[in-house]
């Protein structure tokens, strides 16, 4: 018998690997093969775009010149990513690297051609075929190495000489993989998904991707592009253009589960930080209540710039900590002040936590103060400068978004008060436990203090500064910032409290129960507040059906409150230039020359009625100038009541429809204008 067990065991000892274990053994490669690929692909469909406006090249020749070229940046690329391909000498590598990419892009020129052929736009195929060859040429890379292949009087790095050995490190390999972290992971997004589909788009949702999407024609076609970088709060060339790709390929879903994508990312960089910093159970203890936070599983079903703006921040804070121990850290601190930039321009407000980023270049050191001061002026000067390049790049109307959005933005009108008590409702349990931390670094480990104080107090940054405008706009997404610091305190201090003894089975209990006590609760009441968030919009069902058939018997101009939902449900329908929002017009009255009107706030109406937006909008409604009206007196209440009066004075319109809809668990109803019938010929005058 005992011999049929060894048998067995050997036998399955020498089967090959499980496909989800070589997956996991290549973790690393995959993801150095990912951030290569985009990069590549961003560049190489630059380079088409550019071949096909400028230099009047045809699509498949544009893409034969692109492919090319793209193979050349990939080989540069994978020579300063990866040992082995430095290890060759660089003409033989590079031969055999064009040889094995070569081979496999061929198979995509035939396909992009074969796709041309069909009529498929150029840039989609383009995006088609890349996905699909990626696993190709991934798998082609580890099968056929452009480097030399080991001899035979080269040794192997880890001999394998027994059963018994063989045994061990497969085991040592499964016990390596970090499944806490794989399991939470599945959990963030079980409760993220459950939220992709509960309710229709945001209104910054729509303006995003519609932007994105126009953006990418302006690549294409050169389309007018409005002045989106002087109201929005990120540069809209970033961020829109991607989620603009993902609702192409899959509606709202599809750009969603990149928001997911994004957020996953982030709390695999807080595993990878705080295991770096205070070990393993404080890092399983620091991703269990992030994961918990209601902002959290709320970021990752939202279609907006601020989940690839955390992930790009929490990466750049992840590389400035993988760099602490090493004496030659110049590319991991280069690479930081890269994402960090990328964070600062995705999302203006990030720049709120560059500090914290360059607090912990400082503390984080192992090399002496005067080593940290140097990395945390190597990050702020290059950031400095590179945020300086991309605003000069930019030009005025980003200078003038920049100030707009984020230094000098408009104050709202609840007290400090209320922004600090619904901060406190969302994230408190972690900002009280990461005071505790303070206190418990003091107790224990004061050598750990201001690391811990950083992390801290980058958790309240965004709450003080709403609290500072007066203003609750975005903030339960943006204490999840602030969040992602303050849990890495908070799982040190977790950690330190459930260590007692030196077995790992008493270890392993107190972490459970600390989580039944702490994060179980926590997570619950987040998981309500996630549901709240997401329900915190009018659903747009049954309003965008409505309006579907409305404007195809009443085609023209249309005035919507939050003309970005309908914009966006009926692009294929109505073009988004006939689209006027209640937060800004200009109009041109019948035989005149002037144009008035401007930027629209909540207060016209209560102070000055004759305002310019104001008196837009009413000589515009006095000569039929929209097909149709459609208020709900919400955001803009004030304006929409004076739109209304003027309605009702001058007789221009009547009431049509009257959509319903649920917000939240309040019922609303927009209320749609059209203009009356007339028997004389009506000049309606024209936007400015």
């Amino acid at each position: 018998m005992s011999r049929l067990l060894v048998v067995a065991m050997t036998s399955a000892v020498s089967q090959p690997r499980p496909l989800a274990d070589r997956v996991l053994g290549q973790r690393f490669q995959l993801f150095l093969f990912a951030v290569k690929g985009m990069n590549v692909f961003a560049t190489g469909l630059l380079i088409q775009v550019l071949l096909v406006r400028y230099a009047g090249m045809g699509h498949v020749s544009s893409y034969i010149v692109q492919t090319i070229a793209s193979v050349q940046i990939s080989f540069l690329l994978s020579r300063f990513l990866t040992r082995a391909y430095r290890d060759g000498a660089i003409s033989p590598t590079l031969g055999r690297f064009n040889v094995q990419q070569l081979a496999v892009t061929g198979l995509g020129m035939a396909g992009y051609a074969g796709l041309e052929h069909f009529g498929v736009n150029y840039v989609t195929a383009n995006v088609a075929v890349t996905a699909l060859l990626t696993p190709v040429s991934f798998r082609s890379s580890q099968v056929w190495s452009p480097t030399r292949p080991r001899t035979q009087s080269e040794p192997r790095t880890q001999p394998v000489t027994t059963r018994q050995s063989r045994l061990a490190i497969a085991v040592r390999d499964v016990v390596a993989v970090p499944w806490p972290l794989f399991a939470l992971l599945g959990a963030q997004a079980i409760l993220s998904l459950q939220l992709v589909w509960s309710n229709t788009a945001f209104t910054d949702e729509g303006t995003y991707i519609w932007a994105g999407r126009i953006e990418l024609w302006h690549l294409i076609d050169g389309m007018h592009v409005p002045a989106y970088p002087t109201y929005f709060s990120g540069a809209p060339v970033i961020y829109p253009p991607l989620a603009a790709l993902a609702d192409i390929i899959g509606g709202l879903t599809a750009a969603r589960l990149l928001s997911l994508a994004f957020m996953l990312g982030a709390t695999c960089t807080l595993w990878a930080s705080a295991k770096r910093l205070f070990g393993r159970r404080a890092a399983l203890c620091a991703v269990a209540l992030f994961v918990s936070v209601g902002s959290t599983q709320y970021l990752g079903s939202l279609a907006t710039y601020d989940a690839m703006a955390l992930f790009l921040l929490t990466l750049s804070a992840w590389l400035v900590i993988a760099a602490k121990d090493r004496t030659d850290s110049t590319w991991l601190l280069m690479g930081a002040v890269a994402a960090l930039a990328l964070a600062n321009a995705t999302k203006y407000a990030t720049g709120l936590f560059d500090p914290a980023i360059i607090a912990l270049a400082i503390v984080t050191t192992g090399h002496g103060i005067k080593a940290g001061i140097a990395r945390g002026g190597l990050i702020l000067t290059c950031t400095i400068g590179l945020d300086g390049l991309l605003l000069a790049i930019g030009g005025s109307w980003y200078v003038a978004g920049l100030d707009y959005t984020t230094l000098s933005r408009t104050a709202g009108n609840q007290t400090p008060l209320v922004v600090l008590t619904d901060s406190a409702q969302w994230i408190g349990i972690v900002l009280a436990i990461a005071a505790v931390a303070i206190a418990v670094a003091w107790w224990r480990d004061r050598s750990q203090i201001i690391l811990i104080t950083v992390l801290a107090l980058a958790g309240v940054v965004a709450p003080l500064d709403q609290a500072r405008i007066h203003t609750v706009i975005s903030l339960a997404k943006h204490v999840d910032f602030g969040a992602w610091f303050a849990c890495i305190a908070a799982g040190y201090a977790i950690a330190v409290f459930t260590r007692v003894g030196h077995r790992r089975w008493v270890h392993v209990i107190l972490v459970a129960l600390t989580s039944a006590a702490v994060i179980f609760p926590f997570g619950a009441v987040g998981r309500a507040q996630a549901y709240d968030f997401i329900q915190g919009w009018p659903n747009s069902t049954q309003v965008s059906s409505g309006l579907r058939v409305l404007t195809r018997s009443h085609p023209g101009i249309y005035l919507a409150e939050d003309d970005d939902v309908p914009g966006f449900y009926l692009e294929n329908q109505v073009p988004w230039q006939d689209w006027v929002s209640t937060w800004y017009f200009l109009y041109r009255a019948p035989g005149t020359r002037a144009c008035v009107g401007g930027a629209a706030s909540s207060s016209i109406g209560e102070s000055s009625t004759a305002s310019s937006a104001a008196v837009a909008y009413e000589e515009a409604v006095a000569h039929r100038y929209f097909a149709l009206i459609i208020l709900d007196f919400g955001g803009t209440a004030s304006l929409d009541v004076a739109i209304a009066n003027s309605i009702h004075r001058d007789g221009t319109y009547h009431v049509i429809a009257e959509l319903p809809y649920l917000d939240g668990h309040e019922k609303g109803q927009f209320t749609v204008w059209a203009p009356t019938a007339t028997t004389k010929e009506v000049r309606h005058g024209s936007s400015c």
